[in-house]
């Protein structure tokens, strides 16, 4: 690889006609690429913002992951009625009895939470209400109970010393929702942010940036290792039209993918120098062609989509049944 001037640009991965050049010649040879602005479809801007690197598809694994305990420990838990219950104002309603107690089939740092079904008079006529409760202690079944009432409302009963909210009030699940809020935060900054932030920068110097022709100035070990792996490094450089010393380094695993191709295009802003990229930036399913531009096949981005949809799904999920207030049933006696 010192040899750069023996070195030939692969026609397969580099789109410039395979002339030879040496790193003097660089300066004076300029991208044969269509100038900006340049046509960025829909499929490829989309595949940039989805572009599937290993930190976002453990961003996604993490999303999908934490969100399933957040529908189980706030959707079915009902996260929602404990905060309209904590919100709330609850007044007496009468006398209820207990008509059954038993486990709701759920527990909370070994704790058992308890299903508590009451039935209470109507204060006002001849008509009756059954509701349920939920709470960590036991109900003696057939035992009296105060009933009470949120004010406001005619039908949001619970057992005074329980809760509308199957895993309790809301100050029983502060800590564990921040503690699943800071994993999903993580996965959403891995899966989202990083990738959608990249994804900008790339369709932004698609379209508007100045393309140039750049060599391996440099090689060496990244200093990270994958699977065991070591990562290694490549620094292309290239000339400004403004003839300033542009540069962007990509990072692989396979040193032969850099050997193979020394020369590559490189994108950079105008207006600021500093913000560059390699064509071999683009994720695996968005490619160049001289005739066409740039193009995308979304069918490679499948898995991405089944990840989106079962967030989507879990967060739809846990916002509907968190937020059922459990309402008592009137009847006449």
């Amino acid at each position: 690889m010192s040899d750069k001037s023996s070195m030939e640009p692969p026609v397969s991965q580099n789109p410039f006609a395979p002339e030879l050049f040496d790193a003097e010649q660089l300066n004076a040879a300029p991208a044969d690429f269509p100038a900006a602005p340049r046509r960025v479809g829909f499929p490829v801007t989309l595949s940039l913002l989805l572009n599937s690197t290993l930190s976002a598809t453990v961003g996604w694994i993490f999303l999908c992951f934490f969100g399933l305990f957040f529908l189980i420990f706030f959707g079915v838990g009902g996260l929602g009625a404990a905060i309209y219950e904590s919100c709330g104002i609850w007044e007496p309603y009468g006398r209820g009895t207990i008509v059954s107690c038993e486990s709701a089939g759920v527990s909370v740092n070994d704790s058992q939470v308890q299903r508590i079904t009451f039935e209470v008079p109507s204060p006002n006529d001849g008509s009756a209400a059954t509701g349920v409760s939920y709470s960590f202690h036991s109900f003696g079944a057939g035992s009296d109970a105060v009933v009470e009432r949120r004010v406001g409302t005619k039908d949001v009963l619970r057992v005074q010393g329980a809760s509308i909210a199957k895993f309790g009030s809301l100050g029983g699940q502060i800590i564990p929702f921040i503690a699943l809020s800071i994993f999903c935060l993580l996965g959403l900054a891995l899966a989202v942010v990083a990738p959608v932030r990249k994804g900008l920068r790339l369709n932004k110097l698609l379209k508007k940036g100045t393309a140039i022709r750049s060599a391996v100035v440099n090689t060496g070990d990244a200093g990270k290792r994958v699977n065991g792996k070591p990562v290694v490094y490549a620094l292309y450089q290239g000339t400004a039209e403004s003839g300033a010393a542009v540069s962007a380094k990509v990072e692989t695993l396979d040193p032969d993918k850099i050997a193979n191709a020394p020369f590559e295009v490189l994108f950079y802003d105008p207006e600021n120098e500093k913000r560059t990229a390699l064509l071999s930036d683009l994720p695996a399913n968005v490619v160049y062609d001289p005739n066409e531009g740039f193009r995308a096949n979304l069918l490679k981005l499948t898995p991405k989509f089944i990840f989106i949809m079962i967030f989507i799904a879990e967060i739809a999920v846990m916002a509907y049944l968190s937020c059922q207030i459990p309402h008592a049933t009137f009847f006449i006696e």
